[in-house]
């Protein structure tokens, strides 16, 4: 039979189309709670988008506003950014600075307008020293076709599957030893 994971999806989007598909994660998982990374500053228009290609292409950690949840409250953490000039978005990067000691096991989404998503997971995995238990790459292409339903089916059951596997030995090996 197949634990219930609590999940905690965090994601950060500007255009909003990393959001639905950390939606779309949060749903398919019946994940317990939905972050969305906020800023003290907007993004808006030509100036926001120029704002966050040069914070990318530099490594900048922006300001971000307190996250509402613990990471290390749940069994698992889904992580969803965008690409952003080959990176991964500068609020996302922060959220992974400040609170990459309180991942229990993790997961990336990113969403990409066409490459740049494989180094993006790369990134993620180097900054928080975790191999996610998996990864998933959504093409703007792939998100504009119903295709993409089956890719997030994917990615969730794999989820689940990987922490079935991580934690069964340990659930094995507390019965064991229980009179």
């Amino acid at each position: 039979m197949a634990k219930k994971v609590r999940a905690l999806v965090v994601s950060f989007s500007r255009s909003g189309g990393t959001k639905k598909v950390a939606d779309l994660v949060a749903t398919a998982l019946g994940a317990d709670k939905v972050e969305e990374i906020t800023e003290m500053q907007h993004r808006a228009g030509p100036l926001g988008y120029l704002r966050s290609a040069w914070e990318a292409l530099v490594g900048i950690a922006p300001n971000i506003n307190s996250p509402s949840h613990d990471p290390s409250e749940f069994d698992v953490v889904i992580l969803a950014t965008p690409v952003w000039m080959a990176r991964m978005a500068s609020p996302m990067r922060t959220y992974l600075l400040k609170m990459e000691s309180k991942f229990p096991r993790v997961a990336f989404v990113v969403t990409e307008g066409g490459s740049g998503g494989h180094r993006v997971l790369l990134q993620m995995r180097d900054l928080i020293r975790k191999m996610p238990l998996a990864e998933m790459v959504l093409t703007e292409d792939e998100l504009k076709q119903a295709g993409h339903l089956q890719k997030v089916k994917a990615f969730c059951d794999r989820v689940v599957t990987q922490y079935e596997k991580e934690t069964a030995p340990l659930a094995l090996s507390i019965k064991k030893t229980m009179p």
